[in-house]
C-alpha cells in the first residue's frame, strides 16, 4: 500500500530485526521506518527507507514528509522510464525517417534514370530543360541545346539482336 509506512522504533525490541546482523553488530540499527516505492499499476519496487541508532518514533509531519517524498522518488522514476520510451521511439522514427528518406530518394532517381543506360530519361530532360529556358529568360541570356540522335539503331538491334543493341548503348 503506497500509504503505509512500516516503522520499526526499537529493532532490538522487534523479533523480525532482533537477531539481524545490522541491528546486532557494528552498524547498530535501532531504528526502521520505510515508505513503500509502487508503480502507478500496483507494482512495488522497494521502499524509501530512514535508519538511525537511536530508537525513536516519527511524528506526523515526519511520516508526511516520508510519504511525499516516496512519491517523489516514483515520479522521478517514472518521469525517466517516461522520458527513455521517449528516446527510444525518436530513435525508431528518425530511422523510419532515414528509411523514407532513402526509398524516395532511389524513387525520384529511378523515376529520371533510364534503367538500361543510367542515363538521364526524357523525364529528367524535361524538367531540366524547363530550369535552363527559366534562367536564360531570367539573366536574357540566349540557350542552346545540342540532340544526338543515333542513325538506323532500329536496323542494328535487328541484325545484331536486343542484347548486343543494349550492350552498344
Amino acid at each position: 500500500q503506497p500509504d503505509r509506512i512500516m516503522e520499526v522504533p526499537d529493532a532490538r525490541l522487534d523479533p523480525r530485526f532482533a537477531d539481524n546482523p545490522v541491528v546486532t553488530g557494528d552498524q547498530n540499527i535501532r531504528f526502521y521506518a520505510g515508505a513503500p516505492l509502487v508503480t502507478r499499476d500496483g507494482f512495488a519496487l522497494g521502499s524509501l527507507c530512514v535508519l538511525d541508532r537511536q530508537p525513536r518514533q516519527l511524528t506526523e509531519a515526519q511520516r508526511q514528509a516520508l510519504l511525499a517524498l516516496a512519491r517523489q522518488v516514483m515520479a522521478l522514476l517514472e518521469l525517466r522510464q517516461a522520458l527513455q520510451e521517449q528516446a527510444r521511439q525518436r530513435g525508431l522514427l528518425e530511422a523510419h525517417q532515414l528509411e523514407l528518406e532513402d526509398g524516395i530518394s532511389r524513387l525520384r532517381s529511378e523515376a529520371q534514370t533510364d534503367a538500361l543506360t543510367g542515363l538521364a530519361n526524357r523525364r529528367a530532360f524535361d524538367r531540366r530543360l524547363a530550369e535552363e529556358l527559366w534562367r536564360a529568360a531570367r539573366h536574357d541570356v540566349p540557350l542552346e541545346l545540342l540532340v544526338v540522335d543515333i542513325e538506323h539503331f532500329k536496323a542494328y538491334n535487328d541484325q545484331y539482336g536486343h542484347l548486343a543493341g543494349d550492350q552498344a548503348l
